[in-house]
């Protein structure tokens, strides 16, 4: 994986990373916008990792509609909802790594990775209000 500020599009083909918590050496993190670019110019992309930046639905569902080849999202601490995070987890039937905790999903989001990750190995919820045991029940039924 790369950072943000290294990434060029021959850079991002395969991977990009943007630690925008405390670490980000005092770089703006990238937004909707940056999300709507790497779906536009990277559509083979496998790896995202867009963790403590201000991306919204509007970037996840980019996203979605962008990048059907991922395998790993990261969106830890975002303002994501299940509108964008279930686009997602529909458009990408390769993803084996899930990470969306600290965000505003619900059990709504657990069951559409219950439904449509069957390659998931890895699933990061932690810090949400909205997922009960209802959500975890879910994927755990349809593990393999």
């Amino acid at each position: 994986m790369i950072e943000w500020a290294k990434a060029t599009p021959q850079a991002i083909r395969t991977g990009f990373q943007f630690g925008g918590h405390a670490g980000n050496g005092g770089r703006t993190p990238p937004t909707d916008v940056g999300a709507y670019a790497l779906a536009t110019l990277c559509p083979n992309i496998q790896d995202i990792y867009l963790s403590y930046t201000p991306v919204t639905d509007a970037g996840a569902l980019a996203i979605a509609a962008g990048c059907p080849n991922l395998t790993r999202i990261d969106m830890f601490d975002t303002q994501v909802t299940d509108v964008g995070a279930m686009a997602i987890v529909a458009s990408c039937p390769k993803l084996k790594r899930i990470q969306f905790g600290k965000t505003q999903v619900t059990d709504q989001f657990a069951l559409a990775i219950a439904a449509s990750c069957p390659n998931v190995t890895w699933i990061g919820l932690n810090r949400n209000g909205g997922v009960t045991n209802v959500g975890a029940q879910a994927i755990a039924a349809s593990c393999p």
